[in-house]
């Protein structure tokens, strides 16, 4: 019979496991969606080298490296944290609180997982306004600025998303290393982004209106902030 700790951590797994598969289920089918609606990238808005093509194979491996680790380490390991992983463990005292072993550290940790699965929803959002422009990086042959939904709130949803998760990760896996791994999403983050907005700015089909739209939207991956 599992213990109440390894039900936690079969829930996390098996939560973990249903992100991924919705993560890489909804981006392909959003990819053909783009190119049956938006037409084909065009292969002079894509970036020459290994720009483009390095900076999005990282944010591949930043995002899905550190979950994917501690999946399968804790399945190993029979639905248990190896002992290797407690030196990153969080605290188990909170504001004077004792959380080690009890139901407060248990609630905390699906809650969490509870709200990386409501951050799926909230992706879906972003991918249906996105609709016929979905690329990594390239631009397609009708293209157009979207600037509805999540998109009038920040520039790059999607990116955001991905940073909310890296810290809820934190609390999921109750460890410091997701929050080590976030400092390299985000700079992967920065350096795409500009290269993407470059992009953008050199279709002239849309360049005015992606500069209005940067005004008028001024926050890249967090409202008022940046």
């Amino acid at each position: 019979m599992l213990s109440s700790t390894q039900l936690v951590e079969l829930f996390i797994v098996l939560s973990t496991l249903h992100t991924f598969r919705y993560t890489v289920s909804r981006v392909r089918s959003a990819f053909a969606h783009a190119q049956a609606k938006g037409g084909p990238v065009r292969p002079d808005t894509v970036p020459t080298g290994l720009r483009g093509t390095l900076f999005t194979a990282l944010q591949l491996i930043v995002c899905f490296l550190i979950p994917m680790g501690y999946m399968l380490a804790v399945v190993v390991y029979g639905l248990q944290q190896p002992p290797w992983m407690s030196a990153f463990a969080l605290p188990d005292v909170v504001f004077g609180v004792n959380l080690e072993g009890g139901f407060w550290k248990h609630l905390l940790r699906v809650l969490a997982c509870a709200t990386g699965l409501l951050g799926n929803r909230i992706s879906e959002s972003a991918f249906e306004h996105l609709g016929d422009q979905y690329h990594p990086i390239g631009r397609r042959e009708r293209p157009r600025v979207v600037q509805t939904g999540p998109y009038a709130w920040v520039r790059h949803p999607l990116y955001s998303l991905a940073l909310l998760q890296g810290v809820s990760q934190s609390l999921v896996f109750w460890s410091y290393v997701p929050l080590f791994s976030l400092v390299a999403v985000a700079g992967v983050f920065a350096i795409k982004i500009n290269i993407e907005e470059e992009v953008i700015q050199r279709d002239d089909a849309i360049m005015e209106e992606y500069r209005a739209y940067m005004r008028k939207v001024p926050a890249r991956l967090v409202p008022y902030v940046w």
